[in-house]
Formats: C-alpha cells, structure tokens, sequence
C-alpha cells in the first residue's frame, strides 16, 4: 500500500463485502496490518445505503445483523423495496415470501449487493446472494438493481 500511495494520485479499497459494515472491513483490515482510513473504503453495503436513501426506499433487509447496522434510522414500515445480501439466516421459505410480497406491490424495488453465486467458507462452498436474488427476480418478473 505504501508504494501505491507512493505512485498514484489517491487510493481506495472498494469491497462486495455485504455481511458486514465498512466499519468492520476496516477493522479487519486493521488487524491484518493494513494501514487505511475509513474514507478510503467504498463498500456495497455503503452503496446501496446510499440508493436506499436516495431513493426514499423502506427496505425488507435480507442482511446480517452486522450489515443492518449501516441501516440505522431507515424506515422499513409498508416496505416498497428489498435489499438482499449474503445473510444465510434470512434465505428460508418464510423470509423469502415476506420479500416476494413486498416485490409484488405496484413500483418496489429489488435491490442486490452482489449476484455472486457462492464463495469459500470453513467447511466448503455456500451459496452467495446470487441464487437468492434469481429466485425473487423469477418469481415476481423484477429485475434487481445490482450495486
């Protein structure tokens, strides 16, 4: 990082991280030695936080607890979009219906933090959001927004 900076005008870190906050990145990039500030990381999840707002949105979050907390203060009654990131707690039979409901109201949104299909975990591959966002675009005719 020290010779990037060195060489180039700015730096920054962009992630598809969507299970946990820029303030947890930064963390666990402060644990691993890396010398960054919390401007220099752009993430997806500060992204679509950035739409919902814009937006005016009022978002179901198929998020983990760590990624919610970039949410706080957003509306989320008579929800009119859906956030979906990789939260393995929140993609049952349940919680799928609840934001294929939402998704089927007149102008919602459907909103993606990645479409990866899976990634490494400790004990093999899992599902990503990818197959996850497929499902409710299948279902309900939308097309997400993939930030």
């Amino acid at each position: 990082l020290t010779r990037l900076r060195a060489t180039t005008r700015g730096l920054r870190l962009v992630t598809n991280q969507s299970q946990e906050t820029p303030a947890a990145t930064l963390a666990r990039l402060h644990a691993l030695g890396f010398h960054v500030d919390h401007q220099h990381i752009f993430s997806t999840v500060a992204a679509v936080r950035c739409l919902v707002d814009q937006k005016q949105l009022r978002p179901i979050f198929l998020l983990t607890e760590g990624a919610l907390e970039a949410f706080e203060g957003v509306p989320m009654h008579e929800p009119n979009a859906v956030v979906v990131g990789t939260a393995p707690e929140h993609f049952h039979y349940e919680r799928l219906n609840e934001a294929m409901r939402a998704l089927l109201q007149e102008d919602s949104e459907l909103i993606a933090c990645n479409k990866g299909r899976y990634f490494q975990g400790p004990d093999g591959l899992r599902l990503q959001a990818g197959p996850f966002v497929a499902a409710l675009e299948f279902a309900t005719g939308r097309r997400a927004t993939v930030v």
